[in-house]
């Protein structure tokens, strides 16, 4: 059975029908990625997830459990864990305060995991007790992932985390992606940089306009020349 399966959902703002009818699913250890261009259906399709919007139709289940529609802090204590798009840190609050966020619903061990991030986030320790606004834009991402992390999921949700990024802060950030990849830890991949999330993912959906139009192992999309010319430029 897959961690995470996702059947027949829809789900849209009003009027507008932003998902229509996609299903997939992920696997222990596994990275999925969702790619397709703007409007696609791609962020939407996590916050359905998150609980942060209410489906319309469809069925989501997590590890057995019937988790449609509900709230945003029942679905992150059963272990689904989102970064959002634009990292959404709190500006006037330090890296440690934002990292403690994360662990909010917990009582165990938080300390320990602290160091943990910290060992991981060499940068972060450094800038510990800097105000999270004052960081870089690849620095507020790494925050963003620990924070996460702090939560100990057990699917990981990432929402664009290359936007807005430099090149080399690009590489910088799907290095981290591999490095919780090898950890072990399940990845729902949502990026505009569809080479890059290709080339981390173990499988693939291609949403337009709500549905998924294709899908299948990663390294198989990167040399599919429909793919290339739509995406990979």
């Amino acid at each position: 059975m897959a961690l995470l399966e996702v059947h027949d959902l829809h789900a849209g703002y009003g009027a507008i029908k932003a998902l229509r009818g996609i299903s997939f699913s992920v696997e222990q250890g596994q990275v999925v990625s969702l790619i397709g261009a703007n409007g696609a259906g791609k962020s939407t399709t996590l916050n359905v997830l998150s609980g942060l919007l209410k489906p319309t139709r469809g069925r989501i289940l997590f590890d057995g459990a019937n988790i449609t529609g509900w709230r945003a802090d029942r679905v992150t204590a059963r272990g689904l864990a989102q970064v959002p798009e634009g990292r959404q840190i709190i500006a006037t609050m330090t890296v440690y305060e934002n990292l403690l966020l994360g662990a909010y619903r917990r009582r165990d061990n938080v300390d320990a995991d602290l160091e943990d991030i910290f060992r991981r986030f060499p940068r972060l320790n450094e800038r510990r007790h800097q105000k999270a606004g004052s960081l870089s834009g690849g620095e507020q991402q790494m925050l963003a992932v620990g924070r996460a992390l702090m939560a100990r999921p057990r699917l990981l949700m990432l929402d664009e985390p290359s936007m807005g990024l430099a090149p080399l802060l690009v590489n910088e950030v799907f290095k981290l992606i591999g490095g919780i990849k090898a950890q072990g830890i399940p990845i729902l991949l949502v990026e505009q940089n569809a080479r890059k999330a290709l080339q981390i993912a173990d499988y693939a959906y291609v949403l337009e306009r709500g549905v998924i139009v294709q899908e299948g192992p990663a390294a198989q999309l990167l040399q599919d020349t429909n793919i290339i010319t739509a995406y990979l430029g």
